[in-house]
């Protein structure tokens, strides 16, 4: 057994004098240095770690010609390292999102492989043929994995052009990275009838993150019922295992109800069975806030909101209820709202005025409310 500090390099080795070469079982890991993409202010390539380690490994280590043990000719292609069994790389450091990715189910298989010019190795020339599994985010992939731009192993290669299923429940079309950064992605993710684009897509085992360049849900009237929504720099939370897709509105907020006009501050939840969403709503000269929107194809409705209203965009506020049950139908031009305490009350902040009703019918083109017991 060969030990550096504490840690085992090695099993099992042995050298073959005659073959000069050294017969290696078990290598806990394999460490590279190559030169640096760029050059230095003298135009020179320094050497640089590479961040990846080969483990697992089990192979032969060439020292020379067997008949050059004296050193006497160069041979360029010495000293050479032939792997005879698959090896792999991983990806659970702390410092790759706190060790998301698990070495169980997330990591590359590499296929025995030969390494020549060991002292002398280029960037461009360490490659190794892989197979990537991704946990369950994609199929099993066979990638070509070499040194990534953080100086790292990995891959960068474009899906088909029909895509690839993520995680079973949506497709991710354009170009995935693998890297320590993280396995990440740009280009279209499509789940249910939702569209999101990104130039930089995270995916984990058990969700995956990105901000949204622009988000679409289109209309539909079944399976699920939704309104059409569409959203610039949103961010994207998707969760698959438990079938719901996030966004959240950023900079400016989701437009909602195409001629409705409807300005949405806050986030949308998009599940098979239906799209969710909390946050203020702005349209027609009213605005709503709620944790616990329903959004359907022409209405939306919520057990609790907060509701005001006035005549016209420069009016100040002429009705206003803190706490209804409520449903705005688009269709039939109306909506009603329902207190959901007795004690409650509904105010005319213009007018300085409460009542105590229950009831409150919004008839939206005559912008007039009635109210009753």
């Amino acid at each position: 057994d060969k030990l550096f500090g504490e840690k085992k390099f090695c099993d099992k080795f042995g050298f073959k004098y005659d073959e000069f070469r050294i017969n290696m079982e078990n290598v806990d890991s394999m460490r590279f240095k190559v030169e640096s993409f760029d050059k230095n202010a003298l135009g020179q390539r320094e050497l640089v770690d590479v961040k990846t380690v080969l483990q697992e490994l089990t192979g032969e280590l060439l020292i020379d010609e067997a008949n050059n043990k004296s050193g006497k000719k160069s041979y360029s292609e010495y000293p050479k390292f032939i792997s005879t069994r698959p090896s792999y790389i991983y990806y659970d450091k702390k410092q790759i999102f706190n060790s998301v990715y698990p070495r169980e189910t997330f990591y590359v298989t590499l296929e025995p492989f030969e390494i020549d010019s060991l002292d002398n190795i280029s960037t461009q020339g360490l490659k190794f043929d892989g197979t990537f599994t991704s946990a369950g985010i994609f199929r099993d992939l066979n990638e070509a994995i070499k040194v990534q731009p953080d100086y790292s192993l990995g891959f960068t290669d474009d899906t088909p052009e029909a895509g690839l299923a993520a995680y079973g429940k949506g497709t991710f079309t354009n170009t995935i990275s693998l890297s320590n950064k993280g396995l990440r992605g740009w280009g279209d993710l499509e789940y249910l009838n939702s569209l999101a684009t990104s130039d930089e897509f995270f995916f984990f085992p058990d969700s995956t993150n990105g901000i949204a360049n622009t988000y679409e849900i289109t209309a539909q009237v079944t399976g699920p019922e939704t309104p059409h929504v569409m959203g610039n720099k949103v961010f994207l939370h998707w969760e698959p295992k438990n079938d719901v897709l996030y966004t959240t509105s950023k900079e400016t907020p989701f437009a909602m109800y195409d001629a409705v006009g409807m300005s949405a501050t806050g986030t949308l939840a998009h599940s098979p069975t239906d799209l969710k969403g909390s946050g203020l709503l702005q349209f027609l000269d009213a605005e709503t806030r709620s944790k616990d929107y329903l959004f359907r194809n022409r209405e939306f409705s919520s057990p609790k909101l907060a509701f005001k209203v006035r005549a016209n965009s420069e009016a100040p506020w002429g009705f206003a209820v803190e706490n209804a049950r409520g449903e705005v139908d688009f269709d039939k031009e109306v909506g009603d709202f329902y207190l959901n305490d007795p004690a409650d009350y509904f105010s005319f902040p213009d007018n300085q005025y409460i009542c105590y009703m229950d009831y409150a019918h919004w008839l939206i083109p005559e912008k007039a409310l009635n109210v009753k017991k």
